[in-house]
């Protein structure tokens, strides 16, 4: 079976090589009848056929440069395609990054103000015992505001508080991430602009 379409495959590319061929012999002999016919003097009414014939060597050229010029054409397509593909790729790898953060960071924030639990103000304040957490903005404000030292979301008293370190850490990794996305974004929008893929 695969000798059968190797032989198939060289018998095609035979018939291509000899069409080709025959085209540039039309061409070629047409040019060459049209020169020699506006060439010829009056006194001499033979139609020149010996400008007719061509070598096989300028033949040979000549097709080489066709098919030279038709691969260059169809290698420069398909670089196109692929960097158009992989700037796509790229920015919906970059939008999917941004969604994805954007909802952890969306957990991230104070269930009372509903800002990213961020320092100085936004600080995030693990509240004992219950495990409650809130920015340490608002916590202050509840405390202050409502004069008892309970848990504004399950009503626990809070015997103490302290700085979440380790969502403070998760946050601030978020944010950065956030920032590295956008960042991307905005050089993926720089280079299509640039290269016309955006079109």
């Amino acid at each position: 079976m695969a000798e059968l379409k190797r032989k198939r495959e060289a018998w095609f590319a035979q018939r291509a090589a000899a069409q080709e061929r025959e085209r540039v012999l039309q061409e070629e002999g047409g040019a060459a009848v049209d020169e020699a016919v506006h060439a010829r003097s009056e006194d001499d009414p033979s139609p020149a056929m010996g400008v007719l014939s061509l070598s096989d060597s300028d033949v040979l050229d000549r097709i080489t440069e066709r098919l030279t010029s038709k691969l260059k054409e169809e290698l420069r397509s398909e670089v196109r395609r692929e960097e158009q593909e992989v700037s796509r790729k790229n920015i919906q790898d970059s939008k999917k990054m941004e969604g994805w953060l954007a909802g952890e960071l969306e957990q991230t924030t104070c269930p009372i103000c509903y800002e990213i639990m961020q320092p100085p103000q936004h600080t995030p304040t693990l509240l004992f015992p219950c495990g409650h957490t809130f920015c340490a903005q608002c916590i202050s404000s509840h405390i202050k505001a409502n004069h008892r030292h309970t848990c504004p979301y399950c009503r626990k008293k809070i015997e103490s508080q302290a700085p979440n370190m380790i969502l403070q850490q998760l946050i601030d990794g978020f944010a950065e991430r956030k920032k590295e996305a956008a960042a991307c974004l905005d050089r993926e929008g720089k280079f299509l602009a640039v290269s016309g893929g955006g079109d």
